[in-house]
């Protein structure tokens, strides 16, 4: 019932979804021109990298010769990571990640406090009135999650990125898949220990973000199974919809992803919190409403 109720829901909340759009547009510009002075000196030696290796690779011979090109690409990632000057730029690269983590985590809340007021009483308070309301609240879990979690997503892809490069030497093309769906793995059982936080923040009267995160941790743990396949299923989806369509659409269907993927995990989140908690739900506009009663 979560995936089934969390893209009706979605289809009901598209309004909110083109609203999320600005909002990350003007989150962008913002971070990019925040981080310009970080951001162009690495832009420039990766560029230099792979322009000194001929790492460029054309669609033409993608599409003609795809395993012999991304063998080539597999060899040429291998020779990237060889000829990368990470000493002078890995510092650099973690403050940007972090900063541009902290913009784009300032969505989330205010997002999901709209769509709990929604699903709960039917009402819609606006994105800019969730944004006022939830306010110093927001700038705090943004700083903290953006640090807590940047260590640790840093840390899978370090690790994954490592597991990468030394199964191209033993197993060539094949790693590169495979480490894919380590990491999309990975990643999602991150996701599904803290999937709660911003349902209880939202769902509780305290203002205190550390002791709702508590609460949720409670409940994450405890239904962690059913966290991590519900989550799992809108990771693989997405991933699975931006291969397919990435290349054949000039990147324009991955964008238009992301604020569908912000709505549909916070949307997603409260659908689990409302089960959990056996709370009732609208499943659309305010006209279908949902008693959880079904294990899973």
């Amino acid at each position: 019932m979560p995936i089934k109720h969390t893209y009706s829901i979605l289809c009901c909340n598209l309004s909110l979804v083109l609203k999320i759009s600005v909002i990350i547009l003007i989150i962008l510009l913002i971070a990019i021109a925040s981080f310009y002075g970080l951001i162009h000196p690495i832009y420039l030696e990766v560029r230099d990298v792979i322009e000194n290796q001929n790492f460029i690779v054309s669609a033409n011979e993608l599409i003609n010769h795809p395993l012999h090109t991304l063998s080539s690409l597999a060899q040429s990632y291998v020779g990237f990571f060889e000829n990368i000057k990470w000493q002078t730029t890995f510092v650099w690269m973690i403050i940007v990640f972090v900063g541009f983590k902290f913009f784009f985590t300032l969505p989330l809340l205010p997002a999901t406090k709209v769509l709990y007021v929604k699903m709960s009483t039917g009402f819609d308070v606006g994105i800019t009135n969730a944004f006022i309301s939830t306010g110093f609240q927001n700038l705090l879990l943004a700083f903290v999650s953006s640090i807590v979690l940047s260590i640790i997503d840093l840390g899978l892809l370090a690790a994954i990125l490592a597991l990468c490069y030394g199964l191209l030497k033993i197993m060539g093309i094949v790693a590169i898949p495979l480490s894919i769906i380590i990491y999309i793995l990975l990643l999602t059982a991150r996701m599904a220990v803290i999937c709660q936080w911003l349902p209880e923040i939202c769902a509780s009267e305290s203002k205190n973000i550390f002791r709702n995160l508590g609460n949720s941790l409670l409940f994450s743990l405890k239904k962690f199974r059913k966290n991590f396949l519900c989550l799992l299923f809108i990771n693989v989806v997405l991933y699975a919809v931006i291969c397919a369509t990435a290349l054949f659409s000039f990147g324009v269907i991955p964008l238009i992803m992301i604020p569908i993927y912000y709505v549909q995990y916070c949307i997603m989140t409260l659908t689990l919190n409302f089960s959990y908690h056996k709370s009732k739900y609208y499943t659309d506009n305010g006209s279908t409403i949902y008693t959880p009663n079904r294990l899973f």
